[in-house]
């Protein structure tokens, strides 16, 4: 009987040959349908962009030409005008010349677009003929009174037309003030303004200038009072970490007293001594270096754990999402204080407490970070899905698609989260001075200052601890003034929820 099972084994590996390259043809034919996808959407976006801009530019110089092609119409009109209007002149009588002049001055004014000028030159004629009117009316009722007058004998009835005619000449003077004034409003309405509309908003602009000034200076001098009361303490410290004292021997005091620099022959003693102390004879610098590694180490760490949590929370969708957001705020109501004991015999099982606190204060930081992913996710929310699909459909992975879209457009919360990643740490003194317990090679410089505020080193360390407050208050500060911008955009951006 023969043997067949070399043939089937043959077969059977012909068959996964077949089906791997069918798949690797399959997957192969996928990435390519996807690269032609890409490169054709390229190319009809090159194409669009580029028939934009033709397009554009075809109607900006059409509409450039038919300005032109106006303003030369235009021009040419004005000079066939005034071409006209000098002809006129010239052939006009002397006598018409001032006439034609007035008639041709308003024909150029409507011409040019100024019917303000042509309607205020309407309004004074209008006002001239109005006075010649009246002073023609008054004139013939003098004239009258005063031919009764000549022609009285009596001096009764003399005195008594007199009386008349100055009755008579209040009441015409009276009537001629109603023309003038209702002239007056006719015609300022005809410009758009009556008389009490220009009081009323002069008066209006002038209260919102004045309430303007008032609201303006009372909020500098707010702020003012506010800044001094900020900047008092800091200015106070500062020049306090600047005092030198020297002693009857001539060594070098540093202390607490009741001013901040003494003034010895009319010259402050400022110096720099406390700060060379601060770095030569204790061990600040370790201190600083520890908190340093911690707040870097954290801000890192929490920016990578609360951009997953909150990229995870924001784009994807799966079951108990809501009760996994519910559960973190409500974890995160309860204050941290309440697991420190538990916290501190986990670590120091590990060997992170002590000598080993910087470790774990580091992990601590880290491992509960992620649920402050609130703004960070409220930013995200922000941001077009889109875009996610468009990468996803060109082949990219969630991953890639955090990295290469999310991340490049939220530059400012990423900034707000390494802010306040680098704040905590820097400022830590509670769960610190618990965790290194004694052991001042572990102490960032909240607690290793704090022992110098003791009763029984206060004396001898105030000015170095002054100094050292303002060492540590120089980064932070520093980081702030740059990055004051994109933390603000950050705050604003993921307070909003979309």
């Amino acid at each position: 009987m023969a043997d067949y099972s070399n043939i089937i084994v043959n077969a059977s590996m012909v068959d996964d040959f077949v089906f791997n390259a069918k798949q690797q043809y399959s997957e192969e034919r996928i990435r390519q349908k996807q690269d032609i996808k890409r490169l054709k959407f390229a190319a009809e976006k090159r194409v669009l962009r580029t028939q934009q801009k033709e397009a554009n530019k075809k109607i900006l110089a059409e509409a450039q030409v038919e300005e032109q092609a106006l303003r030369l119409r235009y021009q040419r009109c004005l000079a066939d005008l005034k071409e006209a209007q000098e002809k006129e002149l010239q052939a006009a009588k002397p006598e018409e010349v001032e006439e034609i002049k007035a008639r041709q001055n308003r024909e150029l004014l409507i011409f040019t677009g100024r019917d303000d000028k042509v309607l205020k030159e309407d309004q004074k004629r209008e006002t001239a003929k109005l006075e010649a009117e009246n002073k023609a009316e008054l004139e013939a009722l003098e004239k009258e009174y005063d031919e009764k007058i000549a022609a009285a004998t009596d001096p009764d009835l003399i005195s008594g037309l007199k009386q008349e005619k100055k009755y008579a000449i209040t009441d015409l003077k009276s009537n001629q003030g109603h023309k003038n004034a209702v002239l007056t409003v006719n015609q300022k309405k005809e410009m758009g303004l009556t008389h009490y509309n220009v009081s009323k908003q002069r008066a209006k602009k002038s209260s919102m200038r004045r309430n303007r000034i008032i609201a303006n200076t009372a909020v500098y001098i707010g702020l003012t009072l506010i800044s001094i009361v900020w900047l008092t303490p800091f200015v106070l410290i500062l020049l306090t970490s600047l005092r030198t004292e020297v002693d009857a021997a001539g060594d070098i005091y540093r202390g607490m007293a009741g001013y901040v620099f003494k003034i010895v022959d009319g010259v402050p003693q400022l110096g720099f001594a406390n700060y060379a102390f601060l770095f030569t004879d204790t061990q600040f610098l370790l201190w600083y270096g520890n908190t340093l590694l911690i707040a870097v180490a954290t801000c890192l760490g929490q920016a990578v754990m609360v951009i997953l949590t909150a990229y995870g929370l924001s784009r994807l969708r799966f079951k108990g999402r809501k009760l996994i957001m519910n559960v973190m705020l409500i974890l995160g109501m309860f204050p941290g204080f309440l697991s420190m004991l538990i916290l501190y015999w986990v670590l120091k099982d590990w060997g992170m407490t002590e000598d080993g606190a910087v470790g774990g204060l580091i992990l601590v930081n880290i491992a509960s970070s992620g649920m402050g992913y609130y703004v960070t996710k409220g930013y995200f929310d922000t941001i077009s899905k889109s875009l996610d699909e468009a990468a996803r459909i060109d082949g990219a992975t969630r991953l890639q698609v955090l990295y290469k879209v999310i991340v490049p457009m939220s530059g400012p919360i990423i900034v707000y989260v390494l802010l306040t990643g680098f704040m905590g740490p820097w400022a830590d003194f509670i769960f610190a001075s618990y965790l290194a317990m004694g052991h001042s090679s572990a102490y960032n410089v909240a607690v290793g200052m704090y022992q110098w505020l003791t009763n029984d080193m206060i004396n001898n360390y105030y000015t170095v601890f002054c100094a050292g407050g303002v060492i540590v208050a120089i980064p932070v500060t520093v980081i702030f003034m740059f990055l004051q911008k994109y933390y603000v955009e950050g705050v604003t951006g993921g307070a909003v929820k979309g």
